[in-house]
């Protein structure tokens, strides 16, 4: 998950990228397969978008997360509660948007590094959208 200080500066450090992304998918492949087992749940669905049964506790989870290493980063620090919460809120729905069920389940197990490697499309494609809505907040 890259850092929103892009909405108020240009560039982004790589190191902090990747030490943000691989976080999340630490988060993803612990927390996010315990929901699912502790749902009782016995087949994942292969569609895109968590389902409703497990979106909730992962969206509620990934935005913490997400809150938490966002508002650690230094580059970060002129930002708001409110523009870090909507950052983290469309972060997490964008993200929970793009994956299945059996997704999230295939990454119980998954070595840590690989597990960063097969989320990264869907951090790339969570965050430009994001970026904008965090620009349009910081903005009002």
């Amino acid at each position: 998950m890259p850092s929103i200080a892009g909405a108020t500066m240009k560039k982004f450090g790589s190191s902090v990228v990747v030490l943000v992304a691989f976080g999340v998918c630490f988060w993803l492949a612990r927390e996010g397969v315990r929901y699912l087992q502790g749902t009782g749940a016995q087949a994942f669905s292969t569609i895109p978008g968590l389902s409703r049964e497990f979106r909730d506790g992962f969206t509620g989870a990934a935005i913490r997360t997400c809150f938490e290493n966002q508002s650690r980063a230094p580059e970060n620090a002129g930002l708001t509660k409110q523009v870090l919460t909507s950052y983290c809120v469309c972060f997490a729905n964008g993200m929970a948007d793009r994956i299945s069920d059996a997704t999230l389940k295939s990454l119980d197990g998954v070595p840590d590094a690989d597990r960063v490697k097969r989320m990264q499309p869907v951090i790339d494609a969570a965050y430009p959208a994001c970026l904008k809505e965090i620009q349009a907040t910081a903005q009002r």
